[in-house]
């Protein structure tokens, strides 16, 4: 996936950009795309033109930057170690590599003035898990992708690499599992804010790393539970922007019968940005930095067909509420839905996916008296075709769209891309 951001700023010509000159028309719940990828696999659960400074009804809330970014919403734990089933001390590995061809008609996410572009991708998704004893197990996660872009000039190369170390301790004959994960993702690509007659595009590079100590323990046959409490720091290159959360999230998961599964989840997390400013609703600047605190409920419903070809059918539900404690211009509640569907039919593989979400903010105001509200709109289909024991081709449309009664914000994305997969 590709995102966007416009800067302006007439100070720091050398040195970092401050983030209260950000802004944004980008979407609330948009992913970094993996083209179908397990990107989410670990992971919690994601503005430039020299002007004077002002206020603006559009400007990048608390958490925006966290979820564009990194916030893949709907799957959690996509690979499960008991799944493996692994019985010996030796490393289970797997590698997949893949290349690819596409075009894009807003590869930059731009509102005003659209430009389309052809791109050759590469990525590689590589983990190790070890259950060497039965109290033990390891597993390192590696993913990286990149996109080369023939029609963006300075900006054409986007990247993202995430690792991850987690530690699972479980003693004999409990039904309860301590551990912990460490987290670490690199991200930078060319990014485009643009104000209606204003375009404009700047690199940016994050770094977001994070430690995550886990609880785990089954209840029962049928219930399991997950307790995070987590910190993680994210900071930018190009931007003096830096902050530092402190996140606790429970979750609970289990069966009905052999064919409906079930999830729930609650987080709460407290962001401290050392950089960022609270704000009145009219756009006012307070004293003091901004901290907001959220709180987000989900629940996942998963059902299996009684058809051969056909896989889990997914669905899930969420509502985030964020506020700021001093100021509020940049709380919101949010409702997000989510579904997804695979179909596996001889050597053909089919897989769709689709979210909306709605967000209201709660005081801040356009111009024209209403209150702003932001609707997104995702589609994802996919089609491979399985050539050998580890090659196989794929087609794949990935589209975004949003809309919003702040014209800044609205946009719409299509990438096609086809290629092909090795995995062993």
């Amino acid at each position: 996936m590709v995102c966007s951001f416009l800067l302006n700023s007439p100070t720091l010509q050398s040195g970092l950009k401050p983030f209260e000159l950000f802004h944004s028309n980008m979407g609330e719940i948009i992913r970094i795309r993996t083209e179908g990828k397990r990107t989410e696999i670990l992971s919690p659960t994601p503005d430039a033109n020299d002007m004077e400074e002002e206020e603006d009804s559009s400007m990048l809330s608390d958490d925006e930057l966290d979820e564009l970014l990194f916030g893949d919403w709907f799957e959690d734990d996509l690979i499960d170690p008991v799944e493996l089933n692994l019985t010996s001390p030796e490393w289970f590995h797997s590698l997949n590599i893949e290349s690819g061809l596409g075009y894009s008609d807003n590869p930059l996410y731009g509102n005003y003035n659209v430009q389309d572009s052809a791109y050759g991708s590469l990525g590689l998704e590589s983990f190790s898990l070890s259950q060497g004893s039965s109290k033990h197990e390891m597993l390192w996660y590696l993913y990286a992708e990149g996109k080369k872009f023939t029609d963006l000039g300075e900006d054409d190369v986007s990247g993202l690499i995430l690792g991850q170390l987690d530690y699972s301790f479980s003693p004999l004959q409990s039904s309860v599992a301590y551990g912990f994960q460490i987290q670490h993702t690199y991200y930078d690509q060319a990014m485009d804010f643009s104000e209606i007659g204003l375009p404009s595009r700047m690199k940016v590079t994050s770094n977001r790393s994070a430690f995550i100590p886990h609880f785990n323990w089954q209840i029962g046959e049928k219930l399991n539970a997950v307790s995070k409490l987590g910190i993680e720091r994210q900071t930018y290159r190009k931007i003096e922007d830096e902050s530092i959360d402190l996140h606790f999230s429970q979750k609970l998961s289990g069966d009905i019968s052999d064919s409906f599964e079930w999830s729930s989840a609650l987080e709460i997390k407290q962001i401290n940005y050392k950089d960022r400013t609270a704000k009145t609703a009219d756009g006012t600047i307070l004293n003091g930095k901004l901290e907001s605190l959220s709180l987000e409920a989900s629940l996942g419903l998963a059902y299996t067909l009684p058809f051969y070809a056909l896989e889990k059918t997914g669905m899930k539900v969420g509502h985030k509420s964020t506020r700021d404690k001093r100021g509020t211009y940049y709380d919101y509640d949010r409702l997000k839905i989510a579904l997804s569907q695979g179909i596996e039919f001889h050597s053909w593989s089919f897989d769709a996916s689709s979210g909306y979400g709605n967000t209201s903010y709660t005081s801040r105001k356009l111009d024209n008296g209403e209150t702003l509200e932001r609707r997104n709109w995702n589609i994802n289909l996919g089609v491979s075709r399985s050539i050998s024991d580890n090659w196989s081709s794929f087609l794949r449309w990935n589209h975004e769209k949003e809309n919003s009664n702040d014209s800044s914000f609205s946009y719409s994305s299509n990438f096609w891309t086809i290629g092909m997969n090795w995995e062993r």
